[in-house]
């Protein structure tokens, strides 16, 4: 096709026209009068059931479920836990068990008098008051009971046997005196 002058002169009275409405016309982002922004289709999201029907949910097990324990969480190394606590708490339990036992066997147990200190604290009044030692040999157990009585035998320095009666005064305080019989 040919063209005309008048043509030419309808373009050019065209042509502000035509930009100064791109100008008034809305646009939806951007400079205006500037180009106009792509247009970019979405794709579909893929062949119809490849996920699951809708409202079915994936079964346990499956990738993806947000109940598995450990599932997104970085392995963590073991914890290696102090002893120190262990042992610390051992060493007080068998203190306190120790303990216990003493003083049940103090209380519950029968208090007996000790042998070689009747022996001793005897054999030196004796030599105090007669003015010879003498070497005694008392019961191997003798129980702390009020009355009670035993008998220590003994040979003195001068090679005289005696005859020594203890007898338990008070049981609360282990309170005895001693007699040459």
């Amino acid at each position: 096709m040919t063209e005309t002058p008048q043509d030419d002169e309808r373009r050019s009275d065209d042509a502000p026209r035509r930009a100064d409405e791109q100008a008034r016309a809305p646009q939806p982002f951007g400079t205006p009068g500037h180009h106009e922004a792509p247009r970019h289709e979405q794709p579909p999201y893929g062949p119809p059931g490849q996920y699951g029907a809708p409202g079915q949910y994936a079964q346990p097990g499956q990738f993806g479920q947000y109940d598995v324990p450990g599932q997104y969480e970085l392995p963590q190394a073991p914890t290696r836990k102090s002893r120190v606590g262990v042992l610390v708490g051992a060493a007080a339990l068998i203190l306190a068990l120790i303990a216990i036992g003493v003083v049940l066997a103090m209380h519950l147990g029968p208090t007996v008098l000790d042998r070689a200190a009747v022996e001793r604290d005897v054999a030196a009044q004796f030599e105090q008051l007669e003015g010879v030692a003498v070497d005694l040999s008392c019961p191997q157990e003798m129980k702390v009971e009020s009355g009670a009585e035993y008998r220590c035998t003994g040979t003195t320095a001068d090679g005289e046997e005696v005859e020594i009666a203890i007898r338990i005064g008070d049981e609360r305080n282990g309170d005895y005196t001693w007699t040459e019989v």
